[in-house]
């Protein structure tokens, strides 16, 4: 029954992991990474305007992750942008810097979203059903949690009942001997 404790915290654990690292938005949370611009040579877009997009067909690019689809002549950003602050009246920032310094923002990841905290209340009906399945999953855990514990414990008294009964009955032996 052990066990089935074990398996069943390390799957509420599963679900936590997962819905931080896959849903963070839904619930106003912020994985903790850093975010850097995308590689011209893969994002799709004929970047440096030659009528050619990404890697193998622009010949500038050297691969799919290479930075720019251009050799020259124009400044290349990359940048880098520290976590998101905590959710503040509806609005979450950070600061983003641009490690070449191309003085342009073409590129720049977004500096500001909207959040909401946890305790907000859900705003369509899609949010509320998902507040719902977690307050059911969590609710079922427990009652499961609850059910298992019961039952270990009426096991427990059981067997407490059974060496009760067998001591009794060795120390009658003994005293009748």
């Amino acid at each position: 029954m052990k066990k089935i404790i074990y398996l069943a915290v390390v799957l509420v654990l599963l679900l936590a992991f997962i819905g931080y690292y896959y849903f963070p938005d839904k619930f106003g949370l912020s994985p903790s990474f850093v975010v850097t611009s995308e590689p011209e040579c893969g994002d799709g877009f004929d970047n440096d305007g030659d009528g050619e997009a990404d890697f193998p067909d622009d010949l500038e690019c050297f691969a799919s992750w290479d930075i720019s689809e251009s050799l020259g002549g124009r400044c290349n950003e990359d940048w880098s942008c520290t976590q998101w602050s905590s959710c503040s009246e509806g609005k979450q920032k950070r600061t983003c810097v641009d490690a070449n310094e191309c003085e342009t923002i073409e590129k720049r990841p977004l500096v500001e979203r909207e959040c909401k905290t946890f305790l907000e209340e859900p705003k369509n009906k899609e949010e509320k059903f998902i507040y719902l399945i977690i307050a059911g999953f969590v609710v079922l855990v427990l009652i499961i949690f609850l059910i298992v514990n019961r039952v270990m414990a009426d096991r427990d008294k059981e067997k407490i009942r059974e060496n009760r009964k067998v001591l009794t009955e060795k120390l009658k032996r003994t005293l009748d001997n």
